[in-house]
C-alpha cells in the first residue's frame, strides 16, 4: 500500500510541471487518483488502489503529497520527501521471518537546464533519518508537447542508488536467511526508466491527468532473492480540481 504514495508524488509533479502550459498558478488543488502497480517482488501481487490528491503551490514554497519543496530560483529547487520504499511482511508469504523495511525522509536538491530542445534536471537526495543511511542521484530528460487539447511529456532517466540505499531495501541478512531465502548483501545500482505522462484541462479548474512508467531495476536488485522481476511498471490515471 505505501507505494501509492510514490504514484501520488508523481501525480502532484505532473500537474505541477504541466501547470507551466497555462502558466504556474498558486493555490491549492485536490483530486482523486488510481494507480496500477507491479514492483517485482516476489511473491507480492500488482496492486490497484484509489487514493486522494492534495497539494498546494505558492510562488515559492510547495507541498506535493509526501514532498516539500523550496524553489530558490528557477533552476534549483530544494526538497524533502519521504521515501515510501520498503516492504511489510503482509505483501507477500516470502517476506516471513525478515525484518521490515522502513520508509524515511530524504532531503536533498535539484538544478533543472532547460532549452529549445527539453529539460534536463539533475538531482541528489539522502536519507535524513538514519534508516536506509545512503543516497541517490539521478537525470532526467523531458520534453513537452502539446496535443489534443493537453500537454504531454515524453521522459527518459537513469537513478544511481548507494549501496546502503539497495542493501538496505533488496539485501538479505544472515539472520533472514533460511534454505528458500539465501542472504544476499546488494551493492551500489543504477535503475532506467522511462515514460510519459500528460494533464488535458476539461473545465475551468478540472483536470485529467496520466502518467505510464516502465522502469528496467539495476542488476544488485534484479539478483535480490526478495526480487522476481527485473522490471516495474506503473500506470496512473487522477482527477483534479484547483480551487
Amino acid at each position: 500500500m505505501t507505494k501509492v504514495f510514490l504514484v501520488l508524488m508523481s501525480a502532484s509533479v505532473i500537474w505541477a510541471s504541466s501547470a507551466g502550459a497555462n502558466e504556474q498558478q498558486t493555490g491549492w488543488g485536490v483530486g482523486v487518483g488510481a494507480v496500477f502497480m507491479d514492483q517485482g517482488y516476489r511473491g507480492a501481487d500488482s496492486e490497484t488502489q484509489l487514493f486522494p490528491i492534495v497539494f498546494y503551490q505558492g510562488q515559492n514554497f510547495f507541498w506535493r503529497g509526501p514532498e516539500l519543496g523550496y524553489q530558490v530560483t528557477d533552476n534549483i529547487t530544494l526538497y524533502g520527501e519521504y521515501r515510501f520504499d520498503g516492504f511489510e511482511l503482509e505483501d507477500s508469504d516470502y517476506f516471513a521471518g525478515m525484518e521490515e523495511r522502513k520508509g524515511t525522509l530524504d532531503i536533498g536538491a535539484s538544478f533543472t537546464v532547460d532549452s529549445e530542445f527539453g529539460e534536463l534536471t539533475f538531482s541528489g537526495q539522502a536519507d535524513a533519518l538514519g534508516e536506509h543511511k545512503g543516497y541517490e542521484l539521478g537525470v532526467r530528460f523531458s520534453k513537452g508537447f502539446q496535443l489534443l487539447g493537453g500537454a504531454i511529456s515524453p521522459f527518459i532517466e537513469v537513478n544511481y542508488l548507494s549501496d546502503d540505499l539497495v542493501d538496505y531495501y533488496y539485501g538479505v541478512r544472515n539472520s533472514e536467511a533460511n534454505a528458500f531465502r539465501p542472504a544476499y548483501q546488494a551493492e551500489n545500482t543504477v535503475n532506467y526508466s522511462t515514460g510519459l505522462s500528460g494533464v488535458w484541462v476539461v473545465a475551468e479548474r478540472q483536470s485529467i491527468m496520466a502518467s505510464l512508467t516502465y522502469t528496467v531495476l539495476g542488476d544488485e536488485i534484479e539478483n535480490s532473492p526478495i526480487i522476481e522481476d527485473g522490471e516495474s511498471t506503473n500506470l496512473f490515471m487522477g482527477y483534479i480540481y484547483r480551487f
